[in-house]
C-alpha cells in the first residue's frame, strides 16, 4: 500500500471482430508519440508479485489492449501478443462473453493522451490450468489533449466506482511452469523490448462497470467491484473532480513507469 499512497500523493499534486494475421510491424521507436507521455504503474494485494508471471502476461496484455485503443494502431502491440492471445471468437454462435473481445480494436482517432494509468492487481483464481486474475483499472490518471490545450477524462460513474473499470483476464498456463522462466520484470522501460508472455495464453477478457459487463461468467463482479472501490488510490471526490469536466495538464502528471521493463541487452 505504500506504492499506492505514494501515487495518491503524486496525483493530488498534480467491438468487432478482428483475426490477427502474423506479428505486428512495429517501428523502431516501439511507442506512439501521441503517448510519449503516458506511463503504467502497477501495484497488486499482498502475496501478489507483478515481476513474475502470470502477472507478468496481464501487465503486458492489458498494457497492450490500452496502447492499441489509445493510439488507433496495432503496430505497438508489445512482442509475442499475436502468438499468445487467441482471435476473438465469432458472437452470436454460443460463445463465451470473455472470448469476444479478447483481441483490441485500434481507438484514440490520433489524439494525444498524457498521464498515468493505474492498474492494481486483486485476485487469482486457478481452476485446472486457466488462471483468472481480477484488475481494478482507475482511468482518473491520464487524459486525452484538447483542441484549446486542456486535458479531459470521462467517467461512467460518479461515487465509489468513480474512474473505475474492473477487468477480470482469463489466462491459460503452460502445463510445465518450471520450463517458463523469466528474470524479474521490472526496469527503467515503459514497455518490453522482448516477448514477455511465455508460454502463457491469453483467452478471455472481460471488461465491466457494471453485471451485464461482467455476465455469468464473472458472479463474483459486484464483490471484486466492490473490493477495487475500496482500494482506490485517491478520494471519491478528487476521482469526480478529476472527470467531470477539462482540466489543466498539471492534474494528470506522468509518474515514472512502475515496475517498467527491463532494457533490452544484446
Amino acid at each position: 500500500m505504500l506504492v499506492a499512497l505514494a501515487i495518491a500523493a503524486a496525483l493530488l499534486t498534480g467491438c468487432s471482430r478482428h483475426t490477427p494475421s502474423g506479428a505486428p510491424a512495429v517501428p523502431a521507436e516501439r511507442w506512439p508519440a501521441t503517448l510519449s507521455d503516458l506511463h503504467f504503474v502497477w501495484t497488486a494485494e499482498p502475496g501478489i508479485d507483478v515481476l513474475t508471471q502470470p502477472a507478468v502476461t496481464v501487465r503486458a496484455y492489458t498494457e497492450s489492449v490500452d496502447v492499441a485503443d489509445f493510439s488507433g494502431s496495432l503496430d505497438y502491440l508489445y512482442p509475442g501478443f499475436n502468438r499468445a492471445v487467441e482471435p476473438n471468437a465469432a458472437a452470436n454462435a454460443g460463445n463465451p462473453l470473455s472470448t469476444l473481445n479478447r483481441y483490441p480494436e485500434p481507438g484514440g482517432d490520433g489524439k494525444r493522451m498524457a498521464g498515468t494509468r493505474i492498474s492494481h492487481i486483486l485476485r487469482s483464481a486457478q481452476r485446472g490450468q486457466q488462471v483468472d486474475v481480477i484488475i481494478c483499472e482507475w482511468t482518473y490518471g491520464a487524459a486525452w489533449q484538447q483542441s484549446n490545450g486542456m486535458y479531459r477524462i470521462k467517467s461512467a460513474h460518479t461515487g465509489p466506482t468513480a474512474a473505475l473499470l474492473t477487468d477480470r483476464i482469463s489466462l491459460l498456463a503452460p502445463a510445465d511452469l518450471s520450463a517458463d522462466k523469466l528474470p524479474p520484470q521490472k526496469g527503467p522501460s515503459a514497455y518490453p523490448l522482448t516477448d514477455v508472455f511465455g508460454r502463457w495464453k491469453v483467452v478471455g477478457q472481460l471488461q465491466a462497470t457494471d453485471p451485464n459487463g461482467a455476465g455469468p461468467e464473472w458472479p463474483e463482479f459486484l464483490q471484486d467491484q466492490a473490493a477495487c472501490a475500496d482500494r482506490a488510490p485517491v478520494s471519491v471526490e478528487r476521482r469526480e473532480y478529476l472527470t467531470s469536466a477539462e482540466r489543466p495538464r498539471s492534474d494528470f502528471p506522468t509518474l515514472p513507469s512502475d515496475p517498467g521493463w527491463p532494457v533490452e541487452t544484446q
